[in-house]
C-alpha cells in the first residue's frame, strides 16, 4: 500500500514476482500499479501482453532485449519516469548483464540511481 499512485513495479524473480501478482490479480490489491516481471520483459509476447493490460506503460521497442528492436532498461527509464513513478523488487540490479550489451559497458545506474524504499527500490 505504500507505493505512489500510478506506480510500476520491476519484480525480479519467481519469490517476489508471485505473490504479489496473486495479491495483485486474485486479490485485487492495487489496480493502479503495473506490476512487470524483469526477467519476462525480454520476450516480446510479454511486452505486448503487458502493452495492452497496463496502457499506461510504455514499452520502447518489442522486447527488452539487445538486438535493433529491442529496448534497453536505461530507454525503458526514459519512457516511463516522466509520467510514472518506477520501483524494483528483489534479485539484482535490474538486467544489469543485458545492459552491458545493449550499451556497450554503458549501465542504466549511470544515469539512474536506486534508492532504498523499504523492501523496494525506487528509481530516480
Amino acid at each position: 500500500e505504500s507505493l505512489p499512485r500510478g506506480a510500476i513495479l520491476l519484480c525480479s524473480g519467481d519469490l517476489q514476482l508471485n505473490p504479489t501478482l496473486y495479491l495483485h490479480v486474485c486479490e485485487g490489491v492495487r489496480p493502479d500499479v503495473s506490476v512487470l516481471s524483469q526477467q519476462l520483459m525480454s520476450y516480446s509476447w510479454y511486452s505486448h501482453d503487458k502493452a495492452e493490460r497496463y496502457p499506461g506503460v510504455v514499452f520502447p521497442g518489442r522486447s527488452h532485449w539487445p538486438d535493433q528492436e529491442g529496448y534497453s532498461m536505461q530507454r525503458f527509464f526514459q519512457a516511463n519516469l516522466p509520467t510514472r513513478p518506477i520501483f524494483t523488487y528483489g534479485g539484482n540490479r535490474p538486467a544489469e548483464t543485458l545492459e552491458r550489451l545493449m550499451e556497450e559497458g554503458s549501465l542504466h545506474e549511470e544515469q539512474y540511481y536506486h534508492v532504498p524504499y523499504g523492501l523496494l527500490d525506487r528509481i530516480v
